[in-house]
Parts: C-alpha cells; sequence; structure tokens
C-alpha cells in the first residue's frame, strides 16, 4: 500500500496550491491592477496583524519627532508597498518583459559597472527593503550582467523550487541561500567578474557589528563590508524608488573605503557607512521601507525609552 504524504508535506503543498491560485488570478487582472489590489489588501488587513504594533514601536524609535497619526500614515503606507511588492513578485516575468517601466537614475555608474573590464573582481550589490526590491534586479538582467542573488530559503520545497523558477532570469549567476557553502559559491562569482546582491538592512543578533542606526545600536552583518575588502569587489549601494503604478527609479551610490591596516576596523568602518546611506535613504522616504521587521533588540529600544 502506497504510504500518504507526510501532514508537514500535505500542508506544503496546500500552501502552494494557494499561492498558485492566488497568481493565477493576479495574471488575470494584469500587472498593474494586481499590484494595486494587493496594495489594498496588505493596507487593509495588516494594521491588524502582531506586526504592526512593532512597525509603530520602531517608528516611534527611529523617528521621535513624527506623532501617533504620522505613524499610523507611514505604516500603512508600508504595508500597501510590500502589498504591491508581494503581487509584484508573484509577476516578475511580466516585470521583466516591461524594462521601461524601471530607469536608472545613476546611468554613468549603471553603464561603467554593467562593463566587465570594470569590474575584474566582481560587485557586490546592497539594498534594502523598500519600493520593490526585486525590480533592483531587471535593468541588470537587461543590460547583461550576471548578478547571483543571496537569499533565505524558505521551508515549504515546492514555494523554495517556484521561487528559484521565477528568478532564474533576474538572477543570471544563480541564487545562492544562506548557508554552509554560500561563502565559498559567492566568493567564486566574485572573482570571476560577476556581481552579488543582497540585501543589508536586516538585524543580525549572532554575530552581528554593533553599528548605530537611526541613534540605535543595531547587530549587523559584516558580510559585504568584509567581502569588498577581502576581494577588492566593488561595493555598491541601491535602492528602488516607486514613482508611479509599477513603475520605479533605481539609485545607485558607490562605497569606498581607504585601508588603514586594521581588517576589523575598516570593516566596522564600512559596516557603518553602508548602515548611514540606507539610514539616510529611509529619512528620506519613510513610508517605504519595512518597519514591521525587528532591527533593534527589544533591549536596546527599552534602555532608550522607546
Amino acid at each position: 500500500m502506497p504510504q500518504r504524504p507526510s501532514l508537514s508535506l500535505l500542508s506544503s503543498a496546500l500552501a502552494y496550491g494557494a499561492v498558485r491560485v492566488a497568481t493565477l488570478l493576479l495574471r488575470l487582472m494584469g500587472l498593474e491592477r494586481a499590484s494595486a489590489f494587493m496594495g489594498w489588501a496588505w493596507r487593509t488587513a495588516a494594521p491588524w496583524t502582531k506586526r504592526h504594533p512593532r512597525a509603530l514601536s520602531q517608528l516611534e524609535a527611529a523617528l521621535p519627532d513624527t506623532d501617533a497619526a504620522e505613524r499610523q500614515r507611514i505604516a500603512k503606507h508600508m504595508w500597501d508597498g510590500l502589498g504591491r511588492t508581494f503581487a509584484e513578485g508573484l509577476l516578475l516575468d511580466r516585470l521583466m518583459a516591461a524594462p521601461e517601466r524601471i530607469s536608472v537614475t545613476s546611468a554613468l555608474l549603471a553603464a561603467e559597472l554593467a562593463d566587465p573590464s570594470n569590474t575584474p573582481n566582481g560587485v557586490i550589490y546592497v539594498s534594502l527593503h523598500a519600493g520593490n526590491w526585486e525590480a533592483l534586479g531587471v535593468p541588470l538582467a537587461h543590460a547583461g550582467a550576471e548578478v547571483a542573488g543571496l537569499y533565505q530559503s524558505v521551508q515549504n520545497p515546492f514555494l523554495e523550487a517556484d521561487l528559484l523558477k521565477r528568478r532564474q532570469a533576474l538572477y543570471r549567476a544563480g541564487m545562492i541561500s544562506k548557508g554552509s557553502d554560500a561563502m565559498k559559491r559567492i566568493i567564486s562569482i566574485l572573482k570571476s567578474g560577476r556581481a552579488i546582491a543582497m540585501l543589508g538592512d536586516q538585524r543580525q543578533a549572532h554575530k552581528g557589528v554593533p553599528i548605530q542606526f537611526f541613534g540605535h545600536t543595531a547587530p549587523t552583518s559584516p558580510l559585504p563590508a568584509r567581502l569588498a575588502l577581502k576581494t577588492g569587489a566593488r561595493l555598491v549601494m541601491a535602492r528602488c524608488k516607486p514613482v508611479g503604478p509599477v513603475r520605479f527609479e533605481i539609485d545607485l551610490v558607490e562605497l569606498t573605503l581607504a585601508p588603514s591596516g586594521d581588517l576589523d576596523d575598516d570593516v566596522f568602518a564600512l559596516t557603518q557607512a553602508i548602515q548611514s546611506q540606507l539610514e539616510a535613504w529611509i529619512r528620506e522616504r519613510p513610508h517605504e521601507w519595512m518597519w514591521a521587521h525587528r532591527r533593534w533588540s527589544r533591549e536596546t529600544l527599552t534602555a532608550r525609552g522607546a
């Protein structure tokens, strides 16, 4: 008698089925309507979840001059943006097919980076959860750049396979899951003159560098800084700004640091420079950043009176 699938496998299959149904419905709507609908859905439902109070608390800690009404407005706009990004991620192939929706304001730097002769040690792109961060890869892919994406794998094997399939055209150098062999693969890609893209705005509780972020100590991964300093790769900050319905502008800023001779000190200084750039961008457009992600420890915010 054939064995029945385990409960976890069955639940994974059901979750994958739900995503497939949602994707089909969104495809029937079209890219702009799907984005708007999912933005409305998240903006309506998410304030009732436990992540909403966390977003408000972190907003108050980071931007103490805002009042309660302004923080609510920022948080609801954030949920709208995350919902839109979710829908656009499910329809990533349509976004890839419409590169005219995404422009790069730093055109000269983008063109320079697209030429492999200018990047013999590779490029490290560091972005943040703002706007549609996945849209950052569209102009790079269309320019012929070979970029690998560093990501956190999901436990659901069906969703994991689907995630990788959707992003094949975006990340021509592959997707690298955080894990034991990730560092080896990243260094190999950089040594071949290709690029790696990662998000740099998340909290790393273990082995994180104690960086100042909005005036609070935030444990932060030193990975992009350490990679850049050890390999000689070019370190480029990137952000995505929504400028219309499913339309975006990409900003690129290259960071450099003259080595002091002390690698640990340099890693700390460059990691701080990365976070300072991210903070500056978030202050410009606070309604677009993912405040619901725990960036600071409860103890840090409590100690600061937040």
